[in-house]
Protein backbone atom coordinates (compact mmCIF):
# COMPACT_ATOMS: atom_id res chain seq x y z
CA UNK A 1 0.00 0.00 0.00
CA UNK A 2 3.14 2.50 0.89
CA UNK A 3 4.43 1.74 -2.31
CA UNK A 4 1.57 2.09 -4.52
CA UNK A 5 1.14 5.64 -2.68
CA UNK A 6 4.28 6.42 -3.03
CA UNK A 7 4.04 5.85 -7.02
CA UNK A 8 1.49 7.86 -7.31
CA UNK A 9 3.10 10.87 -5.44
CA UNK A 10 6.31 10.75 -7.58
CA UNK A 11 3.67 10.26 -10.54
CA UNK A 12 1.91 13.44 -9.08
CA UNK A 13 4.99 15.41 -8.46
CA UNK A 14 6.30 14.43 -11.84
CA UNK A 15 3.33 15.87 -13.85
CA UNK A 16 3.23 19.22 -11.74
CA UNK A 17 6.75 19.48 -12.69
CA UNK A 18 6.33 19.16 -16.28
CA UNK A 19 3.34 21.46 -16.42
CA UNK A 20 6.21 24.31 -15.95
CA UNK A 21 7.39 23.47 -18.94
CA UNK A 22 6.07 24.87 -22.54
CA UNK A 23 4.23 22.55 -24.79
CA UNK A 24 5.98 22.16 -28.18
CA UNK A 25 4.67 24.33 -31.55
CA UNK A 26 5.05 25.89 -34.97
CA UNK A 27 4.13 28.69 -36.53
CA UNK A 28 4.78 30.96 -39.69
CA UNK A 29 7.39 32.26 -37.38
CA UNK A 30 9.50 29.76 -35.78
CA UNK A 31 9.03 26.12 -34.50
CA UNK A 32 10.16 24.70 -31.08
CA UNK A 33 10.53 21.32 -29.13
CA UNK A 34 12.32 20.06 -26.51
CA UNK A 35 13.06 16.62 -24.28
CA UNK A 36 13.47 16.07 -20.96
CA UNK A 37 14.42 13.04 -19.19
CA UNK A 38 15.28 13.48 -15.31
CA UNK A 39 17.12 10.88 -13.28
CA UNK A 40 14.98 10.79 -10.23
CA UNK A 41 10.92 11.50 -10.87
CA UNK A 42 11.52 15.37 -10.55
CA UNK A 43 14.21 17.04 -11.05
CA UNK A 44 16.24 20.61 -11.74
CA UNK A 45 16.01 21.38 -15.15
CA UNK A 46 13.44 23.72 -16.97
CA UNK A 47 12.98 25.71 -19.79
CA UNK A 48 10.74 28.86 -20.84
CA UNK A 49 9.96 29.65 -24.52
CA UNK A 50 7.41 32.44 -24.89
CA UNK A 51 6.81 35.51 -27.93
CA UNK A 52 7.26 38.44 -25.70
CA UNK A 53 6.11 41.41 -28.35
CA UNK A 54 7.39 42.56 -31.59
CA UNK A 55 7.80 38.88 -33.12
CA UNK A 56 10.72 38.48 -30.69
CA UNK A 57 10.51 34.82 -28.68
CA UNK A 58 12.33 34.64 -25.37
CA UNK A 59 14.04 31.20 -24.82
CA UNK A 60 15.37 30.71 -21.24
CA UNK A 61 17.27 26.94 -19.94
CA UNK A 62 17.83 27.12 -15.90
CA UNK A 63 19.64 23.95 -13.93
CA UNK A 64 19.16 24.50 -10.25
CA UNK A 65 22.14 22.14 -8.60
CA UNK A 66 21.14 19.02 -7.20
CA UNK A 67 18.20 16.73 -7.82
CA UNK A 68 14.68 16.02 -6.58
CA UNK A 69 12.32 17.23 -4.46
CA UNK A 70 14.41 20.50 -3.43
CA UNK A 71 15.34 21.17 -6.80
CA UNK A 72 12.12 21.12 -7.79
CA UNK A 73 10.59 23.30 -5.41
CA UNK A 74 13.15 25.84 -6.23
CA UNK A 75 11.98 25.28 -10.00
CA UNK A 76 8.82 25.96 -9.25
CA UNK A 77 9.48 29.03 -7.39
CA UNK A 78 11.34 30.39 -9.61
CA UNK A 79 9.08 29.73 -12.36
CA UNK A 80 6.54 32.30 -10.62
CA UNK A 81 9.22 34.74 -10.31
CA UNK A 82 9.70 34.64 -14.21
CA UNK A 83 6.30 34.54 -14.74
CA UNK A 84 5.65 37.41 -12.62
CA UNK A 85 8.24 39.86 -13.89
CA UNK A 86 7.35 43.14 -15.49
CA UNK A 87 6.55 42.20 -19.61
CA UNK A 88 9.02 45.10 -20.44
CA UNK A 89 12.16 43.06 -18.84
CA UNK A 90 12.99 41.24 -21.77
CA UNK A 91 16.52 41.97 -22.01
CA UNK A 92 18.87 38.75 -20.91
CA UNK A 93 21.21 40.50 -19.13
CA UNK A 94 17.72 42.56 -17.08
CA UNK A 95 16.26 38.57 -17.13
CA UNK A 96 19.48 37.95 -15.20
CA UNK A 97 20.24 40.11 -13.27
CA UNK A 98 16.74 39.99 -11.57
CA UNK A 99 16.71 36.72 -11.18
CA UNK A 100 20.21 36.62 -9.64
CA UNK A 101 18.78 39.14 -7.43
CA UNK A 102 16.21 37.13 -6.24
CA UNK A 103 18.26 34.15 -5.47
CA UNK A 104 20.82 36.18 -3.75
CA UNK A 105 17.86 37.54 -1.45
CA UNK A 106 15.55 34.10 -1.08
CA UNK A 107 17.96 31.34 -1.01
CA UNK A 108 21.19 32.53 -0.05
CA UNK A 109 20.83 30.36 3.11
CA UNK A 110 19.64 27.86 1.26
CA UNK A 111 23.22 26.92 -0.65
CA UNK A 112 21.55 26.40 -3.51
CA UNK A 113 22.63 27.46 -7.16
CA UNK A 114 21.54 27.64 -10.26
CA UNK A 115 22.76 28.10 -14.06
CA UNK A 116 20.93 30.05 -16.34
CA UNK A 117 20.83 30.93 -20.03
CA UNK A 118 18.32 33.76 -21.60
CA UNK A 119 18.65 34.01 -25.14
CA UNK A 120 16.03 36.84 -27.08
CA UNK A 121 15.62 35.99 -30.71
CA UNK A 122 14.85 38.67 -32.51
CA UNK A 123 13.67 37.60 -36.50
CA UNK A 124 12.75 40.95 -37.46
CA UNK A 125 16.24 42.40 -36.92
CA UNK A 126 18.03 39.32 -37.72
CA UNK A 127 19.45 39.60 -34.25
CA UNK A 128 19.98 37.28 -31.49
CA UNK A 129 20.91 38.86 -27.73
CA UNK A 130 22.05 36.59 -24.83
CA UNK A 131 23.49 36.15 -21.49
CA UNK A 132 24.40 33.11 -19.39
CA UNK A 133 25.34 32.28 -16.11
CA UNK A 134 27.57 29.39 -15.40
CA UNK A 135 25.71 27.24 -17.88
CA UNK A 136 27.19 25.11 -20.56
CA UNK A 137 26.99 27.15 -24.37
CA UNK A 138 24.24 27.46 -26.94
CA UNK A 139 24.73 27.18 -30.32
CA UNK A 140 23.26 28.36 -33.26
CA UNK A 141 23.43 26.97 -36.05
CA UNK A 142 23.13 29.45 -39.69
CA UNK A 143 21.98 28.33 -42.57
CA UNK A 144 25.37 28.08 -44.06
CA UNK A 145 28.77 27.84 -42.12
CA UNK A 146 29.69 26.66 -39.00
CA UNK A 147 27.80 26.66 -35.94
CA UNK A 148 28.65 29.54 -33.66
CA UNK A 149 29.18 28.75 -29.86
CA UNK A 150 27.73 31.07 -27.81
CA UNK A 151 29.64 31.03 -23.78
CA UNK A 152 27.98 32.26 -20.95
CA UNK A 153 29.88 35.47 -19.53
CA UNK A 154 28.25 35.42 -15.82
CA UNK A 155 29.20 33.47 -12.59
CA UNK A 156 26.44 30.91 -11.32
CA UNK A 157 23.45 32.41 -9.94
CA UNK A 158 22.57 33.02 -6.08
CA UNK A 159 25.72 32.99 -5.53
CA UNK A 160 26.95 36.66 -5.24
CA UNK A 161 25.74 39.96 -6.91
CA UNK A 162 27.69 41.32 -9.59
CA UNK A 163 27.09 43.36 -13.18
CA UNK A 164 25.65 41.34 -15.92
CA UNK A 165 27.30 40.91 -19.19
CA UNK A 166 25.07 40.04 -22.60
CA UNK A 167 26.46 39.20 -25.89
CA UNK A 168 24.84 39.81 -29.43
CA UNK A 169 25.37 37.83 -32.76
CA UNK A 170 23.65 38.01 -36.35
CA UNK A 171 20.02 35.57 -36.47
CA UNK A 172 19.68 34.65 -40.55
CA UNK A 173 16.10 33.12 -41.41
CA UNK A 174 16.42 29.55 -40.93
CA UNK A 175 18.97 29.72 -38.22
CA UNK A 176 18.60 26.55 -35.74
CA UNK A 177 19.18 27.55 -31.85
CA UNK A 178 19.89 24.43 -29.50
CA UNK A 179 20.49 24.83 -25.85
CA UNK A 180 21.01 22.34 -23.00
CA UNK A 181 21.89 21.47 -19.60
CA UNK A 182 25.19 19.96 -18.06
CA UNK A 183 23.51 16.53 -18.30
CA UNK A 184 24.05 15.91 -22.11
CA UNK A 185 28.07 16.07 -21.71
CA UNK A 186 28.52 14.03 -18.69
CA UNK A 187 29.23 10.52 -18.43
CA UNK A 188 29.48 7.37 -16.26
CA UNK A 189 32.01 5.53 -18.85
CA UNK A 190 34.20 8.59 -19.82
CA UNK A 191 32.84 8.59 -23.36
CA UNK A 192 31.26 11.98 -23.08
CA UNK A 193 29.37 13.66 -25.58
CA UNK A 194 32.00 16.56 -25.99
CA UNK A 195 31.23 20.35 -26.91
CA UNK A 196 33.56 19.77 -30.55
CA UNK A 197 31.03 16.69 -31.00
CA UNK A 198 28.03 18.41 -30.39
CA UNK A 199 28.71 21.08 -32.58
CA UNK A 200 29.97 18.91 -35.62
CA UNK A 201 26.87 17.19 -35.01
CA UNK A 202 24.40 19.96 -35.10
CA UNK A 203 25.82 21.10 -38.24
CA UNK A 204 24.57 17.75 -39.93
CA UNK A 205 21.57 18.58 -38.44
CA UNK A 206 21.06 22.62 -40.05
CA UNK A 207 17.97 21.56 -42.45
CA UNK A 208 16.22 19.21 -40.07
CA UNK A 209 13.42 20.00 -38.12
CA UNK A 210 13.91 21.00 -34.23
CA UNK A 211 11.83 18.01 -33.00
CA UNK A 212 14.11 15.79 -34.77
CA UNK A 213 17.43 17.63 -33.92
CA UNK A 214 16.40 17.04 -30.43
CA UNK A 215 15.88 13.47 -31.38
CA UNK A 216 18.91 12.65 -32.81
CA UNK A 217 21.17 14.77 -30.61
CA UNK A 218 19.58 12.82 -27.55
CA UNK A 219 20.12 10.11 -29.41
CA UNK A 220 23.70 10.16 -30.59
CA UNK A 221 24.41 11.41 -26.77
CA UNK A 222 22.53 8.00 -25.38
CA UNK A 223 24.76 5.94 -27.37
CA UNK A 224 27.96 7.59 -26.23
CA UNK A 225 27.49 8.29 -22.91
CA UNK A 226 25.30 5.29 -21.69
CA UNK A 227 22.81 5.89 -18.61
CA UNK A 228 22.92 9.35 -18.06
CA UNK A 229 24.00 10.72 -14.38
CA UNK A 230 22.13 13.90 -14.00
CA UNK A 231 18.96 15.28 -15.74
CA UNK A 232 19.18 16.31 -19.30
CA UNK A 233 17.01 18.74 -20.52
CA UNK A 234 18.04 19.19 -25.15
CA UNK A 235 15.72 22.66 -26.46
CA UNK A 236 15.81 23.62 -29.94
CA UNK A 237 14.04 26.58 -32.01
CA UNK A 238 14.25 27.60 -35.55
CA UNK A 239 13.48 30.64 -36.90
CA UNK A 240 11.76 31.24 -40.31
Amino acid sequence: MLSRTGARERELALRIHRSLLPAPFEDDRAEFAYSYDPIEPVGGDCCRVEYVGRGRLAVQVSDVTGHGVASALMVGRVSSFIQGSPRGRTRPREVVGSLNEFLCARFAETGMLMTFFAVLLDPARRRLTWAGAGHPPAFLVPPRGPAARLDSQNPILGAARWPVSEGAHELPPGSLLFLFTDGLVESRNGSAFGLDRLATKLESLRGARAADAVREIGREAGRLRGRPVDDVLLLAVRVK
